[in-house]
């Protein structure tokens, strides 16, 4: 009897300590799915395939072209503030949805925009960028550097890739009227292909941040 009772305590032990014994390895295995190391894991297939559309590097521009940007910079950087206030201002009013991305700019109106402060200082960092690597033509890793470094910044304001492509033709489009006299499809091309390599460095470096930004 002795015996049996033990065998009878010893079962009773057992079933009581079976249940919390058979739930550590439940909660191990759920640590094991790590939801950190799933976001790791989708993380980098987005930032893998968004490379793979970004695609190779464009071609650097040519000795020709690079003398044409430094001859019509020259015209540009005689008014280059208002130039840049121009240019966010036609970004703006074709692109309302690139404004609400700015929290000082939302629900401001056209001519709002023409005297605030915050655009003016925002246009003149943007125009300060250009005028770098205007002056690093001659240096493409530098260039390289200065629009990987902006792009590094800008994911902390989670800015959208695609809204770099949209620079370019807004820049053009602002400092056309100001090289009036000087304008054709060489100048329009060559400003063209430095902002084609400018804006590759920037999303690129975007596209690399911890977390892939939004396209």
């Amino acid at each position: 009897m002795g015996g049996q009772q033990s065998t009878d305590g010893h079962e009773s032990v057992v079933k009581k300590l079976s249940p919390k014994q058979t739930k550590v390895p439940r909660q191990i295995s759920l640590l094991n799915k790590s939801p950190k190391r799933d976001t790791a894991a989708s993380n980098e297939r987005i930032t893998q395939g968004l490379l793979e559309t970004l695609g190779e590097s464009p071609e650097y521009v040519t000795e020709e072209q690079k003398q044409t940007l430094r001859d019509t910079w020259k015209v540009i950087k005689t008014d280059v503030q208002k130039l840049g206030v121009v240019m966010f201002m036609k970004l703006f009013e074709t692109h309302p949805d690139v404004q609400d991305s700015f929290l000082y700019f939302q629900g401001l109106s056209q001519e709002d925009m023409k005297y605030n402060a915050i655009l003016s200082a925002h246009a003149l960092r943007v125009m300060a960028t250009v005028d770098k690597c205007v002056s690093r033509l001659d240096e493409k890793e530098k260039l390289e550097n200065v629009m990987s470094t902006l792009g590094g910044k800008h994911t902390v304001h989670k800015m959208k890739v695609s809204y770099v492509d949209l620079m370019g033709p807004q820049f053009i489009r602002a400092i056309q009227p100001s090289l009036a006299d000087s304008w054709n499809p060489e100048v329009e091309k060559a400003w063209c292909d430095l902002f084609w390599y400018m804006t590759y460095f920037m999303k690129r470096s975007m596209i690399l941040s911890p977390s892939p930004q939004e396209t």
